[in-house]
């Protein structure tokens, strides 16, 4: 995430030469649950079929009614900051894009997380439709049928995913080994893909990186119920008035008299004679 992308740039440095060498283009997906898309890349391809691509996004986009944007934006390579997640594949030379429902990135260090309690689940299943119509037009062709009926996105099954994600830690002082996330995608893919591969990269402790990861921190915390401040100032009233229920009982009203005297000769000053 926007840990400059260590993630990304970690499984790229250990993995084989025939993988990077066999990526093509790498579409990288941000935050996609806005009601506008933006495709961000670094540069122009020359490549007819990645100029196919684009044009493919465009014409998807118009034919579903979904506000759509390219946005075009030169890497600035004397920043060591990486904006979007496309620019570490960049200096891969691996063509790459991505695609967020915002403009611009966020600053470093904040949230970004494609999946959040509060996603508008509809527009997050147009958003997956839209896609996977792009991706199905380019792999097989303009004449590949539209995604209907159990080849398109669920509703009940991108909101049942969506709050197990959101119901469960991601970061990693707080995903163990043994974290039950790891077992719900691989037995997802499993069933759904033809081919899958777990690939174990470093634990982000053991990372050299410019930041410093914790592993999983286990604490307990304690919380104590106390009373509200209304109570305590009730308490007060009542106390008081106890108090001088019984200096009535004991001595009378003179003392009551001569400290109300006193009170107001303090504020209001002695009345002067005549």
């Amino acid at each position: 995430g926007r840990l400059n992308y260590y993630g990304t740039r970690q499984w790229m440095h250990n993995a084989a030469p025939t993988v990077l060498d066999g990526l093509k283009f790498a579409l990288c997906l941000d935050q996609i649950a806005g009601p506008k898309l933006y495709l961000h890349f670094s540069r122009n391809p020359k490549d007819l079929n990645l100029q196919r691509l684009y044009t493919l996004f465009e014409e998807t986009a118009a034919r579903m009614e979904i506000p759509f944007e390219l946005v075009h934006k030169k890497i600035n390579v004397s920043n060591a900051e990486m904006a979007w997640e496309h620019e570490a594949f960049a200096y891969k030379k691996i063509l790459a894009a991505t695609l967020s429902d915002r403009p611009v990135p966020i600053p470093q260090f904040t949230r970004s997380d494609p999946v959040a309690p509060n996603v508008d689940v509809p527009t997050l299943e147009r958003n997956l439709l839209f896609v996977s119509e792009v991706l199905a037009q380019y792999l097989y062709g303009s004449q590949v049928p539209k995604l209907t009926g159990n080849t398109q996105p669920s509703t009940r099954h991108i909101s049942s995913w969506v709050q197990y994600l959101s119901a469960n830690p991601r970061s990693t002082p707080h995903l163990p080994k043994d974290s039950p996330v790891y077992a719900a995608f691989e037995q997802t893919m499993t069933k759904y893909l033809s081919e899958f591969q777990r690939d174990d990269v470093p634990n982000p402790v053991e990372m050299r990186t410019d930041f410093k990861f914790y592993g999983e921190i286990q604490m307990q915390m304690k919380v104590h119920s106390t009373k509200p401040l209304s109570f305590d100032l009730l308490l007060f009233v009542f106390i008081c008035l106890y108090l001088l229920a019984l200096n009535v009982y004991f001595k009378g009203f003179e003392d009551v008299l001569a400290v109300k005297d006193t009170l107001l000769g303090a504020y209001f000053g002695k009345p002067k004679s005549q």
